[in-house]
Parts: C-alpha cells; sequence; structure tokens
C-alpha cells in the first residue's frame, strides 16, 4: 500500500509516512480506517524525543495513552486481542519483529504552523532518526540469550515444574548466572549483572509501562530487564534469599578502593642521630573575663546577661570558686518567668550574676 499524496510538490508534514497522530481524534480515525480496512494490526511512526518523554494519543490497555520515553528503542504497534472484534491498543514492540497485518499511511495532514522563528522541537516532526542498529554487543547478549537462556527461561514460563524441580531450575539459572564467562564479541562478564532477561512471563500490559512479558514477546530484542528482578517475581519466595545472595556476591559490591600510599622512610635512629624536636605544647585557653554582679544592687537599667555557652559559664565559675574560695559548682535551675505573682523561684537559686561584655553568663 502506498500513500497518496494530493501535491507531490508540497507534502504535508508526516504524508506518506506512518501514522502519528497529534490528537486523538486523529488516532481514533486511523484505528477506524485500519478496521474498515480489515488491518488488525499495523506499526505506527517514533516521536521525536529531543524534548523528553512524549505522551501520544495511541489508547492503552489501562484506559490511559502511550508514552513514548526518552531514549526508548522499540516501536509503536497498534493492535487488537484475540480476535479481530477485540478492541485495539498500542504496545511497544522489537523493531525487527513481525507481528503487523497490514499497512497504514499518512496521505495528508493539516496543523497550524509554528510561530516565526520557533525552533523547539516537536514529538511530530520528521527530523528524528530512525534508531540505531544493536551495537556488537547487544548483539552478542542476545546470541547468549538465545542459546543459554532462553531454554531455561521457556522451562519456568510453560509452568510444567512445581516443588522441588521448580526451585532447582531457578537456582541452577542464578548460579549459571552468577559465574563469568566469556561471551564472544563482550568479553568476560557475569550475565547477572547485566540487563538480558524478560520482564516475566505473562507480562504486566501497558498500564505499568512494560510490553516486556515472555508470553508477550518472546523475542530476544525484548529480554532488556534486570535477571534478578525476573527471578524474583516468577520463582518460589523460599529461595529469594538464595538468588539475593548470589547477586549481591557478583553484581551489588563495591569495588576495593585504592591502596594508601606508601608512609614516609621513619628518621634514623641510634646514638649519633639527632632526636627529633617535640611539637611545641598548645596553647592554654584565653581565662573568661566577666564583671561580678550581685543580686542587691541590681538596677532596671542594668543590661541583661546574654546566654553563653556551657563550657564557657563552667569555666568562669571555676575561676571565681578558685579566687574566693567558694564550692566549685555550677548549678543550673529552670523557674517560668512571666512577670506575674506566681512567678515563684525565679532567680531564687540566682546568687550571683557574672558578664562578659562579648560571652556573658547566667549562672
Amino acid at each position: 500500500m502506498a500513500a497518496q499524496v494530493p501535491d507531490m510538490n508540497y507534502p504535508a508534514p508526516g504524508s506518506g509516512g506512518l501514522p502519528l497522530p497529534r490528537t486523538i481524534v486523529e488516532s481514533m480515525s486511523m484505528l477506524a480506517f485500519a478496521r474498515q480496512q480489515g488491518v488488525v494490526a499495523f506499526w505506527g511512526a517514533s516521536p521525536n524525543t529531543d524534548a523528553g518523554d512524549v505522551h501520544m494519543h495511541w489508547p492503552t490497555e489501562d484506559a490511559s495513552t502511550l508514552i513514548y520515553r526518552k531514549g526508548e528503542r522499540r516501536c509503536v504497534l497498534v493492535a487488537s486481542g484475540l480476535g479481530p472484534r477485540a478492541h485495539m491498543y498500542a504496545h511497544l514492540k522489537p523493531c525487527d519483529s513481525k507481528q503487523a497485518s497490514g499497512l497504514l499511511t499518512v496521505a495528508a495532514a493539516a496543523a497550524p504552523p509554528p510561530p516565526p522563528g520557533a525552533q523547539t522541537p516537536h514529538f511530530y516532526d520528521t527530523v528524528r532518526a530512525p534508531p540505531p542498529p544493536p551495537g556488537i554487543k547487544r548483539a552478542s547478549l542476545e546470541v547468549y540469550v538465545r542459546k543459554a537462556l532462553r531454554p531455561r527461561i521457556v522451562a519456568i514460563c510453560e509452568g510444567g515444574l512445581e516443588g522441588v524441580a521448580h526451585q532447582s531450575l531457578c537456582m541452577a539459572i542464578a548460579e549459571s548466572l552468577g559465574k563469568y564467562q566469556p561471551i564472544t564479541g563482550y568479553g568476560m562478564v557475569a550475565p547477572f549483572c547485566e540487563r538480558v532477561c524478560w520482564h516475566s512471563c505473562n507480562g504486566e500490559s501497558h498500564a505499568a509501562g512494560q510490553d516486556d512479558g515472555f508470553t508477550e514477546c518472546p523475542s530476544e530484542g525484548c529480554a532488556q530487564d534486570s535477571c534478578l528482578d525476573f527471578l524474583l517475581r516468577e520463582c518460589p519466595p523460599v529461595i529469594h534469599g538464595n538468588i539475593q545472595n548470589i547477586y549481591d556476591t557478583k553484581c551489588a559490591l563495591t569495588p576495593p578502593s585504592p591502596p594508601r600510599p606508601p608512609a614516609p622512610p621513619p628518621p634514623p635512629g641510634g646514638a649519633w642521630a639527632p632526636a627529633a624536636p617535640s611539637p611545641p605544647p598548645p596553647p592554654p585557653p584565653p581565662a573568661p573575663y566577666f564583671q561580678q554582679r550581685e543580686r542587691d544592687t541590681e538596677t532596671d537599667y542594668d543590661a541583661d546577661c546574654e546566654v553563653v555557652s556551657y563550657a564557657t559559664c563552667r569555666g568562669i565559675v571555676a575561676d571565681y570558686a578558685k579566687e574566693h574560695g567558694t564550692a566549685d559548682v555550677l548549678r543550673l535551675s529552670f523557674a517560668p518567668c512571666e512577670g506575674l505573682d506566681l512567678d515563684e523561684g525565679c532567680f531564687r537559686v540566682r546568687i550571683t550574676a557574672v558578664q562578659s561584655p562579648h560571652a556573658p553568663c547566667h549562672p
């Protein structure tokens, strides 16, 4: 099927390509047109994600719209359920999978032009290059998944094993993934630390942003999730601790810190070696300066004593006791002082007050 553009010399943006609706009305019109033509699954265009995640207008199974996240490498597939009369929803599937039953294209598209000088990219801009092919390392991991991991995943997801046999298979997979092994084109690696597993066996629909269930997408391109999360979802809880321990041993340990630099050589010893000078003693703490003020001589216009630290106040009391022969004891008491007749006890234990220009004290 080829798109027929009204004017080939001046095609509208997006015309002649895969559908990329700009409104919910356009998406519903495209779904209706596909149903009319007998198409039950078709590919949609991937939006431009330069400005971040894109909330598209394709409907999903959870009564919301598809979210195409920045950096997404899969493609948009709009397909019905088990039969041609089932509802059509959008999914994210590997771009190399063969799941479409027809091709839906856009003959013409119209939208208000951007304001003059606008440089902000829009999700419907056609400047987005197609996704690059998988790198050598990712292709090497997919070969490992196909040969070593996929047969065991099939055994887990088919549900034929129960009890001890199911536990033994899960532990065998965890131990195999936790071993350092050479992978051609990737190097020496423990596969447990890489994202080479499916999200789960049956998937969780697009409501949780996951279309990577093994049943829904058995292709190795969908095996891009954590193997630890997969095993914890599909294996019995009684062995979760053992699986977590294997993962932590290989993947969760921090690398060792670099060794400390060597210490300088010690000074030469012996009778002829000069003794190293001892460091000077630390200077004594400054003596607190205070002014003695008594209760009987206090007046209303005297400046209030300000709060100082406990250590400073304790030092002042010690100096006062040494000079006057009083007990070197600092007593603290708390009493409400609101200016009422009930304020008994306020300053009752205050025998003297000491004040410093910079650090006055309330004993």
